[in-house]
């Protein structure tokens, strides 16, 4: 473990951040950060499908009210800056498809930084650059060195993104670096905790609110706070009482302070599966058996081994899914059901959460679910891209599977074709494929753009 240096990691990151506008990024860093944007509006597009974030528009609607200069997505109305930004996030959530980009990046980073530059006038590029740089520079810190989630009772996604956003919009708000820096702090101190139990437990379907709309919603307060002359906690996380002692059992002040881009070649980890992350690895592995085995197909019996993390959120399930979000976070129902489909299919989809009821009454299916068994195996910070996979086929042959890298994941990872191919998949069963055509060249020119609002105008229907 590298020691920590004299600046405190918020000033750190905050003048990371402030660094960033006064020189030249690389393009394909750039790029990745507008490939960023593109993946979470495509994540978006398709929530708007779903059941909950209609009902948060609701809420919001007789909370927030309306009359503003911000875009809800998929709806011809304009809010506030926060409002947009905490309903557009839950849309790109609900799915569970948005990147893992430092946790989960682009979801709080994203939506912030849209609705944020079309409320004020602003080019993104570089704003969001900034807050994804300290997002997962942040994270990586501590990860994969977090205590069990019965110790910490909260999971590490809502923090990083408020301070990494609070960043990029304190960038959009041309703070100076000492506003810069209190935004930062601002945003540590005032997000969520993200409960434990919402994501991994017995959460109802507000979840979205935790990995999206409150760090999304944060990150802009926090920018307004610090520009009106709030201060915030300069030791928040470093002190005995700050967040590192929470939620971490050390820190790796070299992943902090490391020079290297969050976005370079290698780094980048986004979704294929519209499912929790921890359960990626064991998907893919049973999607690429069932492809070798052929005819040799079901098998008779399953055994999953997978890190102590992964084992104790997705694995320890003691009944079926009853909620489409308790399916996308369960990986027995979800294994059970590329096992027993009819017809092979390559990914997780959002139709089998939004139609887990109907799932469910094939006896079949929930018959393999039952008989599915889970291992605890690997070493305690194993990453929980890792699994293995066992399977008894009918023959009676035993085929096993070890898989480190699902697709999508940094070191099997989407190129820009991909990201494009994922957009234009959730997107044009919502808008149809010229309008989601538009959507990706709009997307895909805003490098050069000096606003947003040539795309979020497509996005209002």
């Amino acid at each position: 473990m590298v020691a920590a240096q004299t600046v405190p990691p918020i000033q750190y990151l905050a003048d990371l951040a402030d660094s960033l506008r006064s020189k030249a990024i690389a393009p394909e860093i750039r790029r990745q950060a507008v490939l960023c944007i593109l993946d979470t509006l495509g994540c978006a597009i398709a929530g708007t499908t779903a059941a909950e974030p209609r009902m948060m528009l609701r809420a919001e609607q007789a909370t927030a009210g309306s009359g503003g200069a911000s875009t809800v997505i998929g709806s011809k109305l304009k809010v506030s800056s926060t409002a947009a930004a905490r309903i557009n996030a839950f849309a790109g959530d609900v799915f569970e498809l948005n990147d893992l980009i430092g946790g989960h990046a682009s979801i709080g980073n994203v939506s912030a930084v849209l609705a944020l530059a079309e409320e004020v006038g602003s080019e993104v590029i570089t704003a969001l650059v900034a807050g994804l740089e300290v997002t997962t520079k942040l994270f990586n810190s501590y990860h994969p060195r977090q205590k069990p989630y019965s110790d910490s009772l909260m999971v590490s996604v809502a923090l990083p993104s408020a301070v990494g956003g609070a960043a990029a919009c304190g960038v959009i708000l041309k703070l100076d670096a000492t506003a810069l820096n209190e935004a930062l702090a601002i945003g540590a101190g005032t997000t969520s905790v993200c409960p434990g139990e919402i994501i991994f437990g017995n959460g109802g379907s507000v979840k979205p609110i935790l990995f999206g709309a409150l760090p999304a919603d944060t990150s802009i307060r926090a920018a307004y706070l610090a520009q009106a002359g709030l201060t915030g906690p300069p030791n928040i996380l470093e002190s005995p009482m700050g967040y590192y002692s929470t939620i971490c059992t050390a820190v790796n002040y070299g992943n902090l302070y490391t020079k290297e881009s969050a976005l370079a070649e290698g780094k980048i980890t986004r979704k294929l599966h519209a499912a929790c992350g921890h359960c990626h690895s064991a998907l893919d592995a049973i999607v690429m058996m069932r492809a070798e085995c052929g005819a040799n197909w079901p098998p008779t019996a399953i055994e999953i081994t997978t890190p102590p993390k992964v084992h104790s959120t997705v694995c320890l399930k003691d009944a079926a899914p009853t909620t489409p979000n308790e399916a996308r976070f369960h990986i027995g129902y979800l294994i059970a059901l590329i096992a027993t489909s009819p017809t092979p299919f390559p990914f997780i989809l959002p139709e089998h959460s939004l139609n887990v009821a109907e799932y469910l009454k094939d006896d079949h299916l929930v018959k393999v679910m039952s008989s599915i068994t889970f291992v605890e195996g690997f070493e305690e910070e194993t990453f929980y891209h890792t699994s293995s996979t066992k399977l008894i086929l009918p023959d009676g042959t035993t085929k096993t599977r070890l898989v480190e890298a699902p697709r999508g994941s940094a070191a099997n990872s989407l190129d820009e074709a991909g990201v494009i191919g994922k957009f234009s998949a959730l997107a044009e069963p919502v808008l149809g494929k010229d309008k989601a055509r538009e959507v990706v060249a709009a997307v895909l020119s805003l490098e050069g753009a000096a606003s947003v609002g040539d795309v979020m105008e497509l996005l209002a229907w």
